[in-house]
């Protein structure tokens, strides 16, 4: 633990004396538990900092196998919790959770993060390059030519006779 010490001069009837005292700082420590939304797995790789009411980074360290991250030997007072990164998979929690530390237990946080879906794949395939026409069309293009052909030669013959 930091100690200040202070020192001064006390004025007695004896004469002066030197005289003092310490000043600890208090401390305290802050665990996060990071699991699934509405489940109770725990969830390895998330970031997180911490900082000071002015707005310092004071702490930062990424969550264990067991879902959890410990800071240790926080002097009291008034923090704020932010998730940098999302472990893989879910999404990242934006908000900031205000922490107070006061007193010489573990203060216990749980962060809840959701699981991405993800999106379904599609299992069509656009044609792309594709210059064949279609067969249907060749041959009804082909048989309208042809009708066309045999009214025409009809019609001619049919005038010549005249």
């Amino acid at each position: 633990m930091k100690k200040s010490a202070a020192f001064f001069h006390v004025h007695t009837p004896k004469g002066a004396e030197k005289a003092g005292f310490y000043n600890k700082l208090k401390r305290g420590s802050l665990r996060i538990v990071k699991v699934e939304s509405g489940t109770d797995t725990h969830l390895e790789g998330a970031t997180f900092c911490l900082k000071d009411a002015d707005g310092q980074v004071v702490a930062d360290g990424k969550t264990d196998k067991n879902g959890e991250l410990l800071f240790e030997d926080l002097p009291w007072g008034t923090y704020s919790l932010h998730e940098v990164f999302a472990p893989e998979g879910h999404s990242l929690d934006t908000s900031r959770i205000e922490v107070e530390i006061y007193g010489k237990e573990v203060v216990e946080i749980t962060v809840e993060n959701d699981k991405l879906i993800p999106e379904e794949p599609t299992t069509s395939i656009p044609k792309t390059g594709d210059t064949r026409t279609n067969p249907w069309l060749v041959g009804l293009a082909m048989a309208g030519m042809l009708a066309g052909v045999g009214g025409l030669v009809s019609y001619l013959i049919k005038k010549r006779r005249k």
